[in-house]
């Protein structure tokens, strides 16, 4: 939530680390492709290198709540508890169903923020195969699990493209 247009937009200036750029449009694409009916409600509380802070996290999950959405998908992760995301979260479990990645460390019990919550439905990722994908973490944080490598979507500038994670197999369980 930054006040601006909820579109991708690259950093500017010279060396700046675009490796988040097109995130939001690539899983906006996903969820479209799976649930065509959906309404899509996008917020971007990262910037595009996939940094952020804990308050625009929190001011996102109040805004999609607020909104009335019913699913919120959280594609991204965090090793600890974010200070405030737990009530906003708390708050938004009545009425929305929350679905978040369980990270891409290929690691079993690595905690990851929000999947860990109890009351927050953590995706992993599987290959073409439907086996666990290398990167994806596992275990028990892990309540379902979708496609997560090399899916194609929607990318800025009419662009299409491919990319693998567990960012991306949540928002399939979400759509």
């Amino acid at each position: 939530i930054d006040g601006g247009e909820p579109m991708d937009v690259r950093a500017s200036g010279t060396g700046a680390d675009n490796s988040a750029w097109g995130h939001g449009t690539f899983i906006a694409g996903l969820i479209a492709k799976v649930a065509p009916e959906a309404r899509i409600l996008p917020i971007r509380a990262l910037d595009p290198a996939g940094v952020g802070t804990t308050y625009n996290i929190v001011k996102a999950v109040e805004f999609a709540r607020a909104s009335g959405a019913h699913v919120i998908n959280m594609s991204f992760g965090a090793p600890d508890k974010l200070d405030g995301l737990d009530k906003a979260l708390s708050d938004s479990r009545d009425t929305a169903v929350l679905v978040a990645a369980v990270g891409n460390f290929g690691s079993d019990g690595l905690k990851q923020y929000p999947a860990d919550e109890s009351f927050v439905l953590a995706v992993a990722a599987l290959d073409d195969r439907g086996v666990k994908a290398p990167f994806s973490n596992f275990g028990s944080l892990v309540d379902v699990a979708a496609p997560g490598v090399q899916l194609a979507s929607t990318f800025p500038e009419n662009q299409y493209a491919s990319w693998s994670g567990t960012s991306f197999a949540a928002p399939l369980v979400a759509a």
